[in-house]
């Protein structure tokens, strides 16, 4: 019985991480609001492209509005071989900044660069599509804001 157990999350565990690697050259959109240590909540749209440029090699360029404020990251995600759960994350600079992982259509994901470390944690609805994420952001001084977003495809 443990066995039979064991194989059926195996199986359901890859069928669902395929759902993450199946991302490739794909656009999102949606919205999301930030919560600063004070208490104030700033709303903000984003957009999300991904494009697959190895079976292993992911680019993902984040753009955000928050207000007048725009703001741009580009990441890519190296996963250690082409089937691998775990990845490293670099900075358009090619400079490693952190690492992340998936389990199913969940990741998670820590990095540090410019002075700022992030922890994010999203999955995609198999249902949609839609990513549902949310994360904090932190410095030296501590907590800088946490936030949620939803980002719809664009087909």
């Amino acid at each position: 019985m443990k066995l039979l157990l064991a194989l059926s999350v195996s199986l359901w565990s890859l069928a669902t991480f395929g759902n993450v690697h199946s991302l490739h050259n794909q656009y999102f959109s949606g919205s999301g609001v930030a919560i600063h240590p004070d208490g104030s909540a700033k709303r903000y749209l984003i957009s999300l492209s991904i494009s697959k440029s190895m079976p292993h090699k992911f680019h993902l360029s984040y753009d955000a509005q928050f207000g007048e404020k725009n703001m741009s990251l580009d990441l890519v995600y190296l996963h250690d071989k082409p089937d691998s759960s775990f990845f490293s994350i670099y900075a358009a600079d090619d400079m490693l900044i952190g690492h992340g992982y998936c389990w199913g259509s969940r990741c998670h994901t820590s990095w540090s660069h410019n002075g700022h470390n992030v922890e994010h944690t999203y999955y995609r609805s198999r249902r949609t599509g839609a990513i549902h994420g949310m994360g904090s952001r932190h410095n030296k001084d501590g907590m800088e804001y946490m936030w949620k977003e939803k980002l719809h495809p664009l087909h």
